[in-house]
């Protein structure tokens, strides 16, 4: 293809052409909306509320650019996860596992033959040209069916693909055009992390930069306009947090109904979605005691959600354990659950070496430096500038918690996630015994980089930048996105 002939120059010059071109006009349209809203006398609660609607604003313009300019099948095990979200919307909630572990299902034969010619050409550069090619297919009637295999996207609750299981029921109803079927299902997706993610940013009472950081990372942007559940699992994560503090800084009194619902619901959606991000629940411990009346209801309240959350947990756990998701690189639950529980001392050796040497890859991945099937390598300078931002917003943090353990509820809530995602990459995907580790990734780690920050630096009161400084701030992390389009685009086109 082109882009693999380009030269290393060519690769960098085009993407800055098309960042010029592109950022003057996103930038003006910008600048305009800016002066709408900061132009004026403004009390300190107008700015706020205009910050987050100017950072809302320029959020969905950018998802938007995301949704069009990403081809289907462009991101990492996006057909693993359209054979997942078809196969549920067929009624089969749970995959069959064959005697090799593996998870298969029978689909019609034109859903395998649109998958496979859309990922023939994921992992070079002109994806977008086979475009044309997948907007043949439709679902065929004539009762032939092929086996497929997705044991990867098997191993995954059914509550993680709610959005775009919701979607694809839709399209089912309108058209029977697996392309059409597809980008509907990523419609609902995306619609339903974006909203997610910005109710998190109006809601919550602190922080709420660091929200904003971290929804602006390309990477969340890529996973928004995919398939893939992680922008879903973040979004929920980032309300269920806001909520929480919420709850904490700005509610007064006993809770109500709509709170005990709220907690229930998105307690028990987050174990049964990812079972790496269950410690995110502790977050619940924030909460006065008081807020729930007497000691014996706050007891009462904690003990169900934890023995839900418990049950929904171990329950997932037994249902997974039939698959077998590396088998062919020697990988096996049991064994290596017997090689660990024998050797605790060398498995916390191998984690310890594994984050130590891999530690600034998965914060530049964690960004958006490996893009695609990490195969669309972006500069550097992005995920650098994004991280100089995040510094120069947590020096204007200070350190003011109510207890110690507010503090130490924010900061372990990350780390048992970050255990438990390379436990888990490490049970299901790495070779027993191995002195290594296969499968982890930074994306993996967004979700909870927002309570990380919160643990080190805090203040129960929200402190406000500068009208020039959030713009500022806001623009660089705009002008980064459009030149990930712009070398995205360049790779999927050519």
């Amino acid at each position: 293809m082109v882009y693999e002939k380009l030269t290393t120059g060519q690769k960098i010059k085009i993407p800055i052409l098309f960042f010029l071109g592109f950022g003057v006009i996103y930038l003006l349209i910008k600048e305009i909306i800016y002066l709408l809203m900061f132009t004026g006398k403004n009390d300190r609660r107008q700015t706020v509320d205009k910050e987050k609607i100017c950072f809302a604003l320029g959020y969905v313009m950018l998802s938007v650019l995301y949704f069009i300019m990403v081809p289907l099948f462009s991101v990492q095990d996006e057909q693993a996860h359209f054979f997942r979200v078809y196969t549920m919307s067929e009624g089969e909630i749970l995959t069959e596992a064959n005697e090799d572990g593996e998870g298969i299902s029978d689909v019609p034969r034109n859903v395998k033959f649109f998958v496979y010619e859309g990922i023939r050409n994921s992992y070079h550069s002109g994806a977008r040209l086979h475009d044309k090619r997948l907007k043949i297919y439709d679902i065929n009637d004539d009762g032939k069916t092929e086996r497929v295999e997705f044991t990867n996207t098997a191993l995954n609750s059914p509550t993680t693909y709610l959005p775009s299981l919701i979607g694809t029921w839709v399209a089912k109803i309108f058209t029977k055009n697996l392309y059409n079927i597809m980008y509907t299902a990523r419609f609902f997706n995306a619609i339903t992390a974006v909203l997610l993610i910005l109710l998190a940013i109006f809601l919550t009472p602190v922080g709420k930069y660091y929200f904003m950081i971290v929804a602006m990372f390309p990477m969340v942007f890529q996973e928004v306009s995919s398939l893939a559940p992680d922008a879903f699992v973040t979004g929920l994560i980032m309300l269920y947090i806001a909520v929480i503090l919420r709850l904490k800084y700005v509610h007064k009194g006993k809770l109500k109904k709509k709170h005990y619902v709220f907690l229930y619901v998105t307690t028990l959606l987050i174990c049964s979605i990812k079972l790496v991000y269950a410690p995110v629940c502790l977050l619940l411990f924030l909460i006065p005691k008081e807020y729930f009346g007497k000691l014996k209801n706050y007891l009462i309240h904690v003990g169900v959600m934890a023995a839900a959350a418990l049950t929904v947990t171990l329950g997932w756990m037994g249902i997974v354990s039939v698959y077998n998701p590396n088998l062919k690189n020697g990988s096996n639950n049991d064994l290596q659950t017997e090689f660990l529980t024998g050797n605790i001392f060398r498995g916390v050796g191998v984690f310890f070496t594994y984050m130590y040497k891999t530690f600034s890859k998965h914060i530049f991945e964690m960004v958006g430096y490996n893009m695609g099937w990490q195969n669309i390598r972006i500069t550097l300078i992005v995920p650098l500038i994004f991280l100089a931002v995040i510094v120069t917003v947590f020096t204007r943090y200070k350190k003011n918690y109510e207890s110690t353990l507010d503090s130490l509820i924010l900061i372990s809530t990350p780390v048992l996630c970050v255990i438990l995602v390379m436990l888990s990459e490490y049970l299901y995907w790495t070779r027993a015994g191995a002195g290594y580790l296969i499968g982890v990734q930074g994306r993996y780690f967004y979700p909870v980089l927002v309570l990380l920050l919160l643990g080190l630096k805090l203040r129960d009161k929200e402190f406000r930048m500068s009208v020039g400084q959030f713009r500022d701030m806001y623009y660089w992390m705009v002008l980064m996105n459009i030149f990930t389009l712009a070398i995205f685009w360049l790779y999927v086109l050519y």
